[in-house]
């Protein structure tokens, strides 16, 4: 019944049950303002843009250390390839792992709808991305995800859930700080469910589900069971914060709940 330590294909590792995938889940934005508001929780700040059609993706770093070969076959230090993980327009799970050319942009094969997680795959002596990693739609579109430097993951506050697959949001921890180290934040947690009645140009509407105040630095933190329903985006969303140049991180974890889970 309990399997192993594995990266599912959402790209999210912890045990494994049939049916099950343990989720982990982390964001930040490093600087909101009082006059930016809303922006995503995501490190590139703004406000993040869903497609509203699949595509495929390019990516591209602002570091030439992110290059498996720079020229005359010598490696880069940072990242050489990346995983892309996300779904298609059947709200199916998909995967792409590109090879990265620096500052030059390169583009996948795979048509994304969503796109869930980016990670580095594969790297040089520095062991993660030496520079920013965009992950945007092709001829320098717009970013769909992110990968700041030395992270070597993204951190993202957008997830969409699979077809036929639940989401149980079960704790959330928050934060938020400014420069002296303290500030006040609120954040949203919005969720966009594409129903029977919606298609994939015409989702609908938003629905706030929890608003997360936050004080100072201290923590908020949630523990009560939420579930998402398939084909649903989730957005965190920063509405006001007390003060500007506000960090904002949440980190949360939870169940993806699939069609023949073993209950």
């Amino acid at each position: 019944m309990n399997g192993g330590s594995v990266r599912d294909k959402m790209g999210f590792s912890l045990n494994r049950r049939p049916g099950f995938i343990f989720i982990d889940f982390a964001c930040y934005n490093a600087d909101v303002d009082t006059g930016s508001v809303p922006e995503t929780v995501w490190p590139l700040g703004g406000l993040y843009s869903f497609r509203t059609a699949a595509a495929v993706v390019e990516v591209i770093s602002d570091s030439v250390e992110d290059d498996p070969d720079k020229g005359a076959g010598v490696p880069g230090t940072g990242a050489h390839s990346i995983t892309v993980e996300g779904l298609d327009e059947d709200w199916e799970p998909i995967a792409e792992t590109i090879a990265l050319n620096g500052t030059a942009a390169v583009s996948g094969t795979l048509e994304f709808w969503r796109i869930n997680r980016v990670y580095v795959h594969s790297a040089g002596t520095g062991l993660v991305n030496a520079g920013n990693i965009s992950v945007r739609d092709a001829s320098a579109g717009t970013t769909r995800n992110y990968i700041a430097a030395g992270d070597g993951l993204s951190q993202v506050g957008v997830f969409s859930t699979p077809a036929d697959t639940w989401a149980i949001a079960e704790s959330w921890t928050a934060t938020s700080r400014d420069a002296s180290l303290a500030s006040s934040a609120d954040v949203k947690f919005l969720e966009r469910h594409f129903g029977t009645e919606h298609t994939l140009a015409d989702p609908g509407v938003l629905h706030s589900h929890m608003t997360m105040y936050l004080q100072n630095t201290t923590n908020w933190i949630g523990g009560l069971p939420h579930p998402i329903p398939p084909k649903t985006d989730i957005e965190l969303r920063v509405v006001n914060v007390g003060a500007n140049n506000t960090v904002v991180a949440l980190h949360g974890y939870g169940l993806l709940i699939g069609p023949n889970a073993d209950v």
